[in-house]
């Protein structure tokens, strides 16, 4: 684990603390809401928040490539909340951050018993290497997961409770 449980609490306060605003998704407008409903608000790297960053940023050690990151996001999905399949990986011209992703990570913020459904999903390759199958990723208060940025994945939709997540990305250089 990343955090220790008082720190997973004080990051969730921090959290709370922000304004939340209905996350967009840069390719797709009208129809971001059945594609993605959550609310969401930026940790930026000031003096604060800095322990949050070292600590996160040493746990890209397989991703060399990744030499800098993006401002945290504190995520959270309500009922009904999910996060249709998507890569975290932009190649649009107008997201020049989103094109320089090259990891992302997700710490789970809340305990498996405040909330049913909003499971993790990833889209890795089965044993045959010929087809990508999906992969539940197993739930617990403070479980770091990171996987390539250019991975499908998915956030199921929640049927009860609050799921919190403290959502990152690594950077390529420029």
């Amino acid at each position: 684990m990343v955090f220790t449980n008082e720190e997973l609490q004080k990051i969730r306060d921090l959290g709370d603390s922000l304004e939340l605003e209905s996350a967009k998704m840069a390719n797709i407008t009208k129809q971001t809401r059945k594609w993605r409903k959550s609310r969401i608000a930026w940790i930026h790297p000031i003096k604060e928040n800095m322990w949050m960053f070292k600590r996160i940023i040493c746990e890209f050690r397989e991703y060399p490539e990744a030499v800098d990151m993006q401002s945290l996001q504190y995520t959270i999905y309500n009922r009904g909340g999910h996060y249709n399949w998507h890569v975290d990986r932009s190649t649009n011209e107008k997201d020049p951050i989103a094109k320089r992703r090259v990891v992302a990570g997700v710490i789970q913020l809340s305990k498996p018993e405040e909330y049913n459904g909003g499971d993790l999903y990833l889209k890795v390759p089965n044993d045959e290497m010929f087809e990508l199958v999906e992969e539940k990723v197993e739930r617990e208060y403070g479980k770091l997961v990171i996987f390539p940025a250019n991975m499908l994945h998915k956030v199921s939709k929640v049927t009860r409770g609050i799921r919190r997540s403290l959502v990152f990305w690594g950077l390529e250089g420029e």
